[in-house]
């Protein structure tokens, strides 16, 4: 059986941020309640760095991680190791945190693709309107009154980045004023 550390990595490789006693007992569980003994993944964009020295991963440019923009790098690592994923369970944690709004999009694809073979289960904490709009996610939103299921032109995410676009200049003024207010 493969012992996996749940902070972050895959059974193969460890990154060195957190000691080895750190687990993450309800995500082995949920692994081994749904019999996926060793395929699956929680990753954060923070996390690569630490893995970039080891694991092998191919590149489309064919560098190394490290040679890579922090985006490049994490769309590589994840369309590497997750892209024509068999079953597995993956829990990404602000995965938008490494990935600009067009990796955002070339991330989707890959969502998109696990959806379409019907092997894989993503859970995804994001706060990216582009993520949040992927048209057959379930979106679940945690605010003060709790879990409830959500449309993602509802969230507070939503709201600020239209307010932005649709006044950038104005909106900014404002929220910039509110920050002087909040000085005085």
């Amino acid at each position: 059986m493969v012992r996996r550390r749940w902070d972050a990595g895959t059974p193969r490789a460890r990154p060195t941020t957190h000691p080895p006693e750190v687990a993450r007992p309800e995500l082995r569980l949920l692994h081994e309640a749904l019999g996926l003994r060793d395929a699956g993944l929680f990753f954060r964009a923070e996390t690569l760095f630490n893995l970039a020295d080891q694991v092998s991963v191919d590149a489309p440019s064919g560098r190394h991680l490290h040679e890579l923009s922090h985006g490049e790098a994490f769309l590589a690592f994840m369309q590497d190791r997750m892209g024509d994923a068999g079953r597995a369970v993956y829990i990404l944690d602000e995965p938008e945190a490494a990935l600009s709004p067009s990796r955002q999009l070339a991330f989707l694809q890959m969502i998109d693709r696990w959806r379409r073979a019907g092997q894989v289960q993503a859970i995804i904490a994001t706060h990216s309107p582009i993520l949040m709009a992927y048209p057959h996610a379930q979106l679940m939103l945690l605010d003060e009154f709790g879990w409830r299921e959500a449309r993602w032109r509802e969230t507070p995410h939503y709201a600020i980045y239209k307010r932005f676009l649709d006044d950038p200049e104005g909106q900014i003024e404002r929220w910039l004023a509110e920050d002087r207010d909040d000085d005085a």
